[in-house]
């Protein structure tokens, strides 16, 4: 029921929020329709979208949370802050996966309808997918960043753009025969975790960014619409594949477009029910692609002048890795150098935000959470350097820096630091403190 109350609140509400609230009702009876025929069987979810510390919104929720009113249209409303919401993602909300979406960003309503189609499709192949594997993000960090795979992956996106694209100057046969040999070798450079984790990246991701992908597609009624689409078609989806990128530099963003386009080669090579067929089975999406034709290794031709760019970018790249240590280490403040005498428990990491520097060596842009039972340290916001054994979940030392000696304190036997978005509580002592200095051992 609508109340007096709820309207009250829809109309205190910013024209902006009005704008996207007033559209889920709609927007969810669009892909009750599309939904059959973007992605025979896709069952869908309840959905919420919200602006960072304003509202919230759910749509076709069984249990919303009790504080939150409920504006007519089963629409309800409540606090972003309340719910924890960031980004566009999957969230367990009153027990009920949902498909989350911000639209407090500068972007069109329908693109960003368009990737909470997308969520909406996770939620899907989270909830119905038997054999769904989730690949590792912390692999991203620790991507080798090689001359030869690089050029290999730039002559990749062009088979792929144009096959997808439906501009092949060759057989279909042929370009998949130089995708698989192109794969087959850079297996061999990067070894088999670096490849499976891409495949694992593309087979969750590639049909989630399909979906988003058709659905822009399918809503060409109006001029608006084609022309929106048309723009979309290349700015959000081919361009990736169309541009220059090395190492670790958007590598995921690359994996939802070679994901993507795998999917339409699927779609415009009229392979009958594969939607239904790849969800239902146990098999990544680029065997299950290649699974679909005579595949055969060939001969790559020459790529001399894609190793011209690769050799010449990553190095640079690298370069850079270089530069923003050495910016690290020469600001100013005080270096509080930590050591742990046992490896910590590795509790939180942003691998999309990491910057390996070499082997051993991780600048954390955003976060970094350690503890050992009772002991912590958290890092939101970045600004410290880890050192690591083996893998990113084995952290030896820590770096950071403070503005002040006073920021650091040491009470009995724990030091204690507590600012925004920067906290540590660890048992430990001061080994060693000079005027620029301080070193700590903890537990």
């Amino acid at each position: 029921m609508v109340t007096m109350e709820s309207n009250e609140t829809w109309r205190d509400l910013h024209p902006y929020d009005q704008l996207y609230a007033g559209k889920l009702s709609s927007f969810y009876k669009e892909v009750e329709t599309l939904a059959p025929v973007i992605w025979p069987g896709m069952k869908l979810c309840p959905i919420c979208i919200f602006r960072q510390d304003g509202p919230a919104f759910l749509h076709k929720h069984p249990f919303p949370p009790r504080s939150f009113i409920h504006l007519g249209d089963d629409v309800w409303m409540g606090e972003q802050a309340e719910l924890q919401l960031f980004g566009g993602t999957q969230a367990d909300i009153n027990g009920t996966l949902t498909a989350i979406n911000y639209y407090d960003r500068c972007y069109l309503a329908p693109l960003f309808y368009a990737e909470l189609f997308h969520e909406m499709h996770h939620v899907y192949q989270r909830n119905y997918m038997t054999a769904l594997r989730i690949d590792d993000p912390t692999l991203i960090a620790t991507y080798p960043e090689d001359v030869e795979n690089d050029a290999l992956k730039l002559f990749e996106n062009r088979l792929l753009l144009q096959m997808a694209r439906n501009h092949n100057t060759q057989s279909i046969g042929e370009m998949l025969d130089l995708l698989f040999s192109c794969r087959e070798k850079r297996k061999g450079i990067i070894g088999n975790k670096y490849m499976e984790m891409e495949k694992l990246a593309e087979s969750v991701e590639g049909p989630a960014t399909y979906c988003q992908y058709k659905y822009l597609q399918s809503r060409q009624a109006e001029a608006w619409d084609k022309a929106l689409f048309a723009v979309s078609r290349q700015a959000e989806f081919f361009s990736v594949l169309s541009k220059l990128s090395f190492g670790r530099r958007n590598l995921r963003h690359r994996l939802l477009m070679t994901g993507l386009a795998q999917c339409l080669i699927l779609a415009n090579n009229n392979i009958p029910d594969w939607e239904q067929e790849y969800f239902d089975s146990d098999v990544l999406l680029n065997d299950f692609l290649f699974s679909r034709f005579p595949i055969k290794q060939v001969p790559i031709p020459d790529i001399d002048h894609l190793r011209a760019y690769s050799s010449y970018h990553l190095k640079n790249e690298q370069e850079e890795h270089q530069k923003h240590l050495d910016v690290f280490r020469n600001q100013n403040g005080i270096c509080v150098e930590i050591t742990f005498k046992g490896i910590p428990e590795c509790r939180g990491i942003d691998p999309m935000n990491i910057e390996l520097v070499n082997e051993n060596t991780l600048i954390h842009n955003t976060m970094l959470k350690l503890g050992k039972a009772d002991n912590y340290l958290s890092f939101l916001t970045g600004g410290v350097i880890s050192e690591i054994v083996d893998n990113l979940w084995q952290v030896s030392s820590v770096t950071f820096f403070l503005r002040s000696r006073e920021q650091l304190k040491i009470e009995n036997g724990t030091a204690i630091l507590n600012l925004d978005g920067r906290q540590l509580n660890w048992c430990g002592e001061i080994v060693n403190e000079s005027e620029r200095v301080i070193s700590l051992e903890l537990e």
